[in-house]
């Protein structure tokens, strides 16, 4: 009843100054995600409804809000202040890739809560729906692209695709997106990739298999007694030979750099399966093997520092790149240990 009041109240405000109520509906969002993550102390799930649960890091990130420019010294969790505001990295690695021309896409994975926010208890009392656009998103990627950095939104993508489909995006009990977030946003970043590659003859013909999978997500409780979730996932196969997935080729135009949303379906074991991951549905939209530079855990400056050291190890690597994509979880604009200018080669 509080949240549904502050709600009404923070509405009330918002209509009296001649603003849309989707922006007051924002404000009592971020406010309850923050207070979820607040309320679950030191634990790294909240959890949901209907089987659903949230990493305490992500409703903190949403509950920030803006996280940018001033507002970094305030919203970001990284101890040094020179590393907060992660638009001065972002614009840096970008202008250095240029340098070398290569063309960076900017992709961040939106937080579960705000494509799924029903499965957020006391979501409904906020007003707060899904929505295409948030505005908090929507200002820091105008600001980038202001800056000449290309930014794939995947927020209203993935928005309009719940709209059309019961599959799940994210899995329910575990940090990463499913299998079909995955086969959706390969469709539309081949796209945006194309445009930078020209004409590119396909280096290998696949085939792919649609297949049910268990897992355990990475959010279950360790007492958790909650069946196991079941994902569709799209395995993807050279004609060559069956169970002949595609591989990273390091001669390839095409880098992804990523944290773990780029090795879930992709590298096995507690990444849950091989060979349906984004990696695996991107190569079969172009048609070419990507490279793949994926990270645990912060992607935010570690898989910078990758990419640093195999320039250095291989100064010719770069030569054949012309499409970088670095994607992550969006959390880690607040979330991370910060945001280093990182050298892209010496």
């Amino acid at each position: 009843m509080k949240s549904l009041v502050r709600c009404l109240v923070i509405a009330g405000l918002f209509v009296a100054a001649g603003l849309p109520t989707c922006v007051a509906d924002e404000a009592a969002f971020r406010d309850l995600c923050m207070q979820q993550a607040e309320k679950a102390g030191d634990a790294l799930q909240v959890e949901g409804l209907d089987g659903w649960y949230f990493l305490c890091s992500e409703l903190r990130h949403v509950g920030v809000g803006e996280f940018w420019g001033e507002k970094a010294a305030s919203t970001s969790l990284a101890t040094r202040p020179d590393r907060r505001d992660p638009l001065p990295a972002i614009i840096d690695f970008s202008q250095q890739l240029k340098t070398h021309g290569i063309k960076l896409i900017l992709m961040p994975v939106p937080p579960k809560a705000l494509v799924y926010p029903e499965h957020l208890p006391g979501a409904a009392d906020t007003g707060f729906a899904t929505a295409p656009s948030y505005s908090v998103y929507r200002d820091f990627f105008s600001d980038l692209r202001a800056q000449d950095v290309e930014v794939l939104d995947l927020l209203p993508l993935l928005v309009e695709q719940k709209a059309q489909s019961q599959a799940p995006l994210y899995c329910k009990t575990d940090s990463h997106w499913s299998g079909t977030a995955c086969v959706t946003v390969a469709k539309v970043l081949a796209e945006s990739i194309r445009t930078h590659l020209g004409a590119t003859p396909a280096d290998r013909a696949y085939t792919t298999t649609d297949v049910e999978v268990g897992i355990r997500g990475d959010l279950l409780p360790d007492d958790a007694t909650a069946p196991t979730e079941t994902l569709s996932l799209r395995f993807v196969e050279t004609q060559a030979a069956s169970g002949n997935h595609p591989v990273e080729d390091p001669k390839s135009p095409v880098l992804l750099v990523a944290d773990s949303h780029g090795l879930v379906f992709h590298s096995g074991d507690d990444m849950h399966a091989r060979g349906a991951g984004l990696f695996e549905q991107l190569a079969f939209e172009l048609q070419i093997e990507p490279d793949l530079i994926a990270v645990r855990g912060s992607a935010a400056t570690p898989a910078r520092v990758t990419l640093y050291r195999r320039t250095r190890a291989d100064p010719a690597y770069l030569a054949t790149k012309k499409v970088v994509v670095w994607f992550f979880a969006a959390r880690e604009f607040t979330e991370s240990s910060g945001w280093a200018k990182v050298p892209v080669a010496k």
